[in-house]
Protein backbone atom coordinates (compact mmCIF):
# COMPACT_ATOMS: atom_id res chain seq x y z
CA UNK A 1 0.00 0.00 0.00
CA UNK A 2 3.04 2.60 0.52
CA UNK A 3 3.90 2.20 -2.94
CA UNK A 4 0.88 3.96 -3.89
CA UNK A 5 0.62 6.25 -1.39
CA UNK A 6 4.05 7.49 -2.43
CA UNK A 7 3.34 7.75 -5.84
CA UNK A 8 0.29 9.28 -5.20
CA UNK A 9 2.27 12.38 -3.39
CA UNK A 10 5.30 12.66 -5.77
CA UNK A 11 3.11 15.34 -7.37
CA UNK A 12 3.60 17.56 -4.67
CA UNK A 13 6.98 17.89 -5.23
CA UNK A 14 6.37 18.29 -9.00
CA UNK A 15 3.91 21.36 -7.88
CA UNK A 16 6.69 23.17 -5.49
CA UNK A 17 8.62 23.85 -9.21
CA UNK A 18 5.13 24.28 -10.75
CA UNK A 19 4.37 27.26 -8.26
CA UNK A 20 8.27 28.68 -8.76
CA UNK A 21 7.84 28.51 -12.77
CA UNK A 22 11.10 26.74 -12.83
CA UNK A 23 12.21 25.58 -16.10
CA UNK A 24 13.07 22.63 -14.90
CA UNK A 25 9.62 21.28 -13.57
CA UNK A 26 8.16 20.55 -17.63
CA UNK A 27 11.55 18.03 -17.59
CA UNK A 28 10.49 16.59 -14.27
CA UNK A 29 6.84 16.35 -14.92
CA UNK A 30 8.07 14.18 -18.11
CA UNK A 31 9.79 12.33 -15.94
CA UNK A 32 6.93 11.62 -14.00
CA UNK A 33 4.65 10.77 -16.65
CA UNK A 34 7.72 7.99 -18.20
CA UNK A 35 7.53 6.34 -14.73
CA UNK A 36 4.08 5.78 -14.51
CA UNK A 37 4.62 4.58 -18.05
CA UNK A 38 6.34 1.68 -16.80
CA UNK A 39 4.56 1.56 -13.35
CA UNK A 40 1.34 0.73 -15.60
CA UNK A 41 2.45 -0.83 -18.21
CA UNK A 42 4.75 -2.67 -16.84
CA UNK A 43 2.83 -4.09 -14.35
CA UNK A 44 3.04 -8.07 -13.44
CA UNK A 45 -0.55 -9.94 -11.94
CA UNK A 46 -1.67 -6.56 -10.50
CA UNK A 47 -5.24 -4.95 -11.55
CA UNK A 48 -8.87 -6.27 -12.04
CA UNK A 49 -8.42 -7.79 -15.62
CA UNK A 50 -4.84 -9.22 -15.62
CA UNK A 51 -5.91 -12.81 -16.20
CA UNK A 52 -9.44 -11.87 -17.92
CA UNK A 53 -7.31 -9.83 -20.76
CA UNK A 54 -5.11 -13.57 -21.36
CA UNK A 55 -8.48 -15.39 -20.88
CA UNK A 56 -9.85 -12.90 -24.04
CA UNK A 57 -7.57 -14.02 -26.34
CA UNK A 58 -8.05 -17.63 -26.07
CA UNK A 59 -10.66 -17.75 -28.59
CA UNK A 60 -8.89 -15.69 -30.90
CA UNK A 61 -7.36 -18.48 -33.69
CA UNK A 62 -7.16 -15.89 -36.34
CA UNK A 63 -7.98 -12.57 -37.89
CA UNK A 64 -11.32 -13.37 -39.04
CA UNK A 65 -12.39 -14.12 -35.12
CA UNK A 66 -11.77 -10.66 -33.95
CA UNK A 67 -14.83 -9.59 -35.99
CA UNK A 68 -16.90 -11.49 -33.79
CA UNK A 69 -17.49 -8.24 -31.21
CA UNK A 70 -18.44 -5.34 -31.92
CA UNK A 71 -14.98 -3.90 -30.12
CA UNK A 72 -13.28 -5.25 -33.29
CA UNK A 73 -9.85 -2.68 -32.50
CA UNK A 74 -10.05 -4.22 -29.19
CA UNK A 75 -10.01 -7.69 -30.48
CA UNK A 76 -7.46 -6.68 -33.19
CA UNK A 77 -4.86 -6.20 -30.26
CA UNK A 78 -5.31 -8.83 -28.14
CA UNK A 79 -4.68 -11.46 -31.35
CA UNK A 80 -1.89 -9.52 -32.07
CA UNK A 81 -0.97 -9.42 -28.40
CA UNK A 82 -1.48 -13.17 -28.82
CA UNK A 83 0.21 -14.18 -31.91
CA UNK A 84 3.54 -12.40 -30.53
CA UNK A 85 4.05 -14.45 -27.72
CA UNK A 86 4.29 -10.85 -25.34
CA UNK A 87 0.43 -11.69 -24.54
CA UNK A 88 -0.95 -9.40 -21.87
CA UNK A 89 2.22 -7.42 -21.19
CA UNK A 90 2.42 -5.93 -24.55
CA UNK A 91 -1.56 -5.19 -24.61
CA UNK A 92 -0.72 -3.35 -21.33
CA UNK A 93 2.04 -1.74 -22.18
CA UNK A 94 0.55 -0.48 -25.53
CA UNK A 95 -2.49 0.56 -23.77
CA UNK A 96 -0.09 1.96 -20.68
CA UNK A 97 1.85 4.32 -23.91
CA UNK A 98 -1.66 5.21 -25.39
CA UNK A 99 -3.08 6.43 -21.84
CA UNK A 100 0.00 8.60 -20.71
CA UNK A 101 0.28 9.88 -24.13
CA UNK A 102 -3.43 10.93 -24.61
CA UNK A 103 -3.06 11.97 -20.78
CA UNK A 104 0.02 14.56 -21.43
CA UNK A 105 -1.67 16.02 -23.74
CA UNK A 106 -4.86 16.00 -22.37
CA UNK A 107 -3.73 18.07 -19.60
CA UNK A 108 -1.11 20.06 -21.03
CA UNK A 109 -2.59 23.66 -21.23
CA UNK A 110 -4.93 22.74 -17.49
CA UNK A 111 -4.04 24.95 -14.60
CA UNK A 112 -2.02 23.33 -12.17
CA UNK A 113 -1.09 20.64 -14.44
CA UNK A 114 0.56 18.57 -10.89
CA UNK A 115 -2.72 18.94 -9.23
CA UNK A 116 -4.49 17.39 -12.03
CA UNK A 117 -2.27 14.05 -11.42
CA UNK A 118 -3.67 13.95 -7.89
CA UNK A 119 -7.34 14.18 -9.08
CA UNK A 120 -6.62 11.37 -11.61
CA UNK A 121 -4.36 8.91 -9.21
CA UNK A 122 -7.38 6.97 -7.59
CA UNK A 123 -9.33 6.39 -10.55
CA UNK A 124 -8.32 7.27 -13.64
CA UNK A 125 -4.78 5.65 -12.96
CA UNK A 126 -5.36 2.72 -10.68
CA UNK A 127 -8.73 1.96 -11.36
CA UNK A 128 -9.35 2.62 -15.06
CA UNK A 129 -5.53 2.55 -16.63
CA UNK A 130 -4.47 -0.52 -14.26
CA UNK A 131 -7.72 -2.14 -13.83
CA UNK A 132 -10.13 -1.61 -16.99
CA UNK A 133 -7.37 -1.72 -19.87
CA UNK A 134 -9.72 -2.16 -22.56
CA UNK A 135 -11.65 0.81 -21.46
CA UNK A 136 -8.15 2.62 -20.38
CA UNK A 137 -7.99 2.41 -24.62
CA UNK A 138 -11.08 3.81 -25.23
CA UNK A 139 -11.10 6.63 -22.31
CA UNK A 140 -7.40 7.74 -24.53
CA UNK A 141 -9.07 8.36 -27.53
CA UNK A 142 -11.91 10.25 -25.94
CA UNK A 143 -9.25 12.32 -24.06
CA UNK A 144 -7.79 13.30 -27.51
CA UNK A 145 -11.52 13.61 -29.12
CA UNK A 146 -12.53 15.95 -26.52
CA UNK A 147 -9.28 18.24 -27.44
CA UNK A 148 -10.06 18.54 -30.99
CA UNK A 149 -14.51 18.98 -29.35
CA UNK A 150 -12.76 22.15 -27.96
CA UNK A 151 -11.24 23.48 -31.58
CA UNK A 152 -14.32 22.94 -32.92
CA UNK A 153 -12.68 20.21 -35.09
CA UNK A 154 -15.66 17.88 -34.93
CA UNK A 155 -14.64 16.07 -38.04
CA UNK A 156 -11.65 14.37 -35.96
CA UNK A 157 -13.27 14.09 -32.56
CA UNK A 158 -16.00 12.08 -34.32
CA UNK A 159 -12.94 9.71 -35.88
CA UNK A 160 -11.45 9.27 -32.19
CA UNK A 161 -14.94 8.99 -30.79
CA UNK A 162 -15.85 6.32 -33.00
CA UNK A 163 -12.08 4.87 -32.23
CA UNK A 164 -13.11 5.24 -28.67
CA UNK A 165 -16.74 2.84 -28.98
CA UNK A 166 -14.67 -0.30 -31.63
CA UNK A 167 -12.24 -0.40 -28.33
CA UNK A 168 -15.33 -0.46 -25.52
CA UNK A 169 -19.08 0.28 -26.09
CA UNK A 170 -19.76 2.16 -23.04
CA UNK A 171 -17.54 4.97 -25.00
CA UNK A 172 -20.59 5.58 -26.87
CA UNK A 173 -21.71 7.69 -24.06
CA UNK A 174 -19.79 10.36 -25.00
CA UNK A 175 -21.71 11.52 -27.92
CA UNK A 176 -24.14 12.80 -26.15
CA UNK A 177 -21.93 16.18 -26.12
CA UNK A 178 -22.61 16.58 -29.92
CA UNK A 179 -26.26 17.81 -28.73
CA UNK A 180 -24.20 21.29 -27.61
CA UNK A 181 -23.25 21.75 -31.12
CA UNK A 182 -26.87 20.02 -32.60
CA UNK A 183 -27.27 22.51 -35.50
CA UNK A 184 -24.11 22.01 -36.77
CA UNK A 185 -24.04 18.71 -36.61
CA UNK A 186 -27.61 18.32 -38.80
CA UNK A 187 -26.30 20.46 -41.41
CA UNK A 188 -23.02 18.26 -41.81
CA UNK A 189 -22.52 15.92 -44.18
CA UNK A 190 -20.15 13.53 -42.30
CA UNK A 191 -22.99 13.18 -39.77
CA UNK A 192 -24.92 11.61 -41.90
CA UNK A 193 -21.83 9.38 -43.51
CA UNK A 194 -21.65 8.39 -39.57
CA UNK A 195 -24.74 7.47 -38.60
CA UNK A 196 -24.79 5.16 -41.95
CA UNK A 197 -21.70 3.95 -40.67
CA UNK A 198 -23.54 2.69 -37.36
CA UNK A 199 -26.46 1.29 -39.25
CA UNK A 200 -24.32 -1.13 -40.88
CA UNK A 201 -22.38 -1.58 -37.95
CA UNK A 202 -25.93 -2.05 -35.90
CA UNK A 203 -27.16 -4.87 -38.82
CA UNK A 204 -23.84 -6.90 -38.73
CA UNK A 205 -23.69 -6.71 -34.58
CA UNK A 206 -27.47 -6.86 -33.91
CA UNK A 207 -27.13 -10.32 -32.09
CA UNK A 208 -24.19 -9.26 -30.18
CA UNK A 209 -25.74 -5.65 -29.21
CA UNK A 210 -29.15 -7.65 -28.08
CA UNK A 211 -26.61 -9.55 -25.80
CA UNK A 212 -24.94 -6.51 -24.43
CA UNK A 213 -27.90 -5.24 -23.07
CA UNK A 214 -29.11 -8.81 -21.76
CA UNK A 215 -25.74 -9.36 -19.97
CA UNK A 216 -25.49 -5.87 -18.73
CA UNK A 217 -29.38 -4.62 -18.27
CA UNK A 218 -31.64 -7.30 -18.23
CA UNK A 219 -30.10 -10.39 -16.83
CA UNK A 220 -30.05 -11.24 -13.24
CA UNK A 221 -26.20 -12.12 -13.47
CA UNK A 222 -25.50 -8.90 -14.63
CA UNK A 223 -22.20 -7.49 -13.50
CA UNK A 224 -22.14 -5.99 -10.27
CA UNK A 225 -20.09 -3.19 -9.16
CA UNK A 226 -19.52 -2.42 -5.32
CA UNK A 227 -17.45 0.31 -5.28
CA UNK A 228 -19.74 2.63 -8.37
CA UNK A 229 -21.86 4.52 -5.74
CA UNK A 230 -18.15 6.06 -4.29
CA UNK A 231 -17.39 6.53 -7.45
CA UNK A 232 -20.83 8.58 -8.58
CA UNK A 233 -20.79 10.65 -5.45
CA UNK A 234 -17.52 11.96 -5.83
CA UNK A 235 -18.78 13.86 -8.87
CA UNK A 236 -21.54 15.58 -6.43
CA UNK A 237 -18.28 18.27 -5.41
CA UNK A 238 -18.00 19.04 -9.33
CA UNK A 239 -20.98 19.36 -10.26
CA UNK A 240 -21.81 22.25 -7.42
CA UNK A 241 -18.65 24.12 -8.22
CA UNK A 242 -19.30 23.85 -11.94
CA UNK A 243 -22.92 24.97 -11.40
CA UNK A 244 -21.70 27.93 -9.09
CA UNK A 245 -19.01 29.19 -11.88
CA UNK A 246 -20.58 28.31 -14.91
CA UNK A 247 -20.59 31.90 -16.34
CA UNK A 248 -16.72 32.30 -15.08
CA UNK A 249 -15.84 28.93 -16.49
CA UNK A 250 -17.49 29.79 -19.79
CA UNK A 251 -15.80 33.06 -20.51
CA UNK A 252 -13.00 31.24 -20.31
CA UNK A 253 -13.51 29.21 -23.62
CA UNK A 254 -17.32 28.88 -24.26
CA UNK A 255 -16.76 25.45 -25.87
CA UNK A 256 -16.49 24.41 -22.33
CA UNK A 257 -20.59 24.34 -22.59
CA UNK A 258 -20.01 20.73 -23.42
CA UNK A 259 -19.94 20.10 -19.74
CA UNK A 260 -23.17 20.86 -19.54
CA UNK A 261 -24.33 17.66 -21.08
CA UNK A 262 -21.27 16.00 -19.02
CA UNK A 263 -22.54 16.91 -15.69
CA UNK A 264 -26.21 16.49 -16.49
CA UNK A 265 -25.27 12.81 -17.63
CA UNK A 266 -23.72 12.41 -14.32
CA UNK A 267 -26.42 13.53 -12.68
CA UNK A 268 -28.66 11.13 -14.19
CA UNK A 269 -26.18 8.58 -13.11
CA UNK A 270 -26.13 9.38 -9.13
CA UNK A 271 -29.80 9.55 -9.05
CA UNK A 272 -30.17 5.63 -11.01
CA UNK A 273 -27.12 4.50 -9.22
CA UNK A 274 -29.86 4.73 -5.69
CA UNK A 275 -33.18 3.62 -7.83
CA UNK A 276 -31.84 0.74 -10.03
CA UNK A 277 -29.76 -2.89 -10.06
CA UNK A 278 -26.79 -1.72 -13.16
CA UNK A 279 -24.05 -0.96 -10.75
CA UNK A 280 -21.93 -2.57 -13.37
CA UNK A 281 -23.49 -0.47 -16.51
CA UNK A 282 -23.19 3.01 -14.13
CA UNK A 283 -20.13 2.26 -13.74
CA UNK A 284 -18.62 2.12 -16.80
CA UNK A 285 -20.32 4.92 -18.09
CA UNK A 286 -19.00 7.02 -14.77
CA UNK A 287 -15.86 6.31 -15.52
CA UNK A 288 -15.53 7.11 -18.66
CA UNK A 289 -17.24 10.55 -17.61
CA UNK A 290 -14.48 11.03 -14.80
CA UNK A 291 -12.07 13.20 -17.21
CA UNK A 292 -15.02 16.47 -16.09
CA UNK A 293 -13.31 16.32 -12.65
CA UNK A 294 -9.66 16.94 -14.00
CA UNK A 295 -11.51 19.81 -16.07
CA UNK A 296 -13.43 21.51 -13.49
CA UNK A 297 -11.05 21.81 -10.84
CA UNK A 298 -8.60 22.98 -12.92
CA UNK A 299 -11.01 25.73 -14.11
CA UNK A 300 -12.23 26.15 -10.67
CA UNK A 301 -8.38 27.02 -9.59
CA UNK A 302 -7.98 28.93 -12.67
CA UNK A 303 -10.86 31.58 -12.01
CA UNK A 304 -10.18 31.78 -7.95
CA UNK A 305 -6.27 31.29 -8.16
CA UNK A 306 -6.17 33.62 -4.65
CA UNK A 307 -7.79 30.58 -3.08
CA UNK A 308 -5.19 27.74 -3.90
CA UNK A 309 -4.29 26.68 -0.65
CA UNK A 310 -7.83 26.02 0.45
CA UNK A 311 -8.74 24.77 -2.99
CA UNK A 312 -5.66 22.34 -3.32
CA UNK A 313 -6.53 21.40 0.45
CA UNK A 314 -9.61 20.00 -0.32
CA UNK A 315 -8.76 17.95 -3.24
CA UNK A 316 -5.44 16.57 -1.72
CA UNK A 317 -7.52 15.68 1.52
CA UNK A 318 -10.90 14.11 -0.88
CA UNK A 319 -8.46 11.86 -3.10
CA UNK A 320 -6.14 11.11 -0.57
CA UNK A 321 -9.37 9.99 2.11
CA UNK A 322 -10.39 8.18 -1.26
CA UNK A 323 -6.70 6.49 -2.32
CA UNK A 324 -6.22 5.32 2.03
CA UNK A 325 -9.79 3.51 2.13
CA UNK A 326 -9.80 2.03 -1.15
CA UNK A 327 -6.59 0.71 -0.41
CA UNK A 328 -7.33 -0.42 3.00
CA UNK A 329 -10.84 -1.52 2.55
CA UNK A 330 -11.80 -2.38 -0.34
CA UNK A 331 -12.63 -6.08 -1.15
CA UNK A 332 -11.07 -5.30 -4.59
CA UNK A 333 -8.02 -4.40 -3.60
CA UNK A 334 -5.87 -7.73 -3.46
CA UNK A 335 -6.20 -7.40 -6.96
CA UNK A 336 -3.67 -4.03 -6.31
CA UNK A 337 -1.52 -5.71 -3.33
CA UNK A 338 1.25 -5.54 -3.55
CA UNK A 339 2.04 -4.17 -6.95
CA UNK A 340 4.43 -6.20 -8.86
CA UNK A 341 6.60 -5.17 -11.79
CA UNK A 342 8.47 -7.58 -14.27
CA UNK A 343 11.41 -4.89 -13.78
CA UNK A 344 11.41 -5.70 -10.50
CA UNK A 345 10.30 -7.60 -7.14
CA UNK A 346 7.30 -7.18 -5.06
CA UNK A 347 6.70 -3.44 -3.22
Amino acid sequence: MITYILIFNIPLVLMYFEIKNKIIFEDLLKLYFLFLLLFIGLRYEVGGDFYSTSLSMLPLNSVYDTFSTITILNSVLLYISKISYLDVFIYNFIGSCAFIYSFYKFTKNLESRSLTLIISFPIIFLILAMGFTKQSYAFSFILLGILYFKKEDYFKTLILFTISILFHISSIIILAIFIYKIKYIIKNIYTYVFLFFLIILSYFYLPVLIEYVLNWVLEDAKPKSTGMILRVLMNIPVIFLYLIFRSKILKIDRNYAFLDIIIAIQMIIIILAFVTNISGLLDRFNIILSFSQILVYSLILQINKDYFKEIFSFIYFKYFIILYFWLSFADTRIAWLPYKNILFSNF
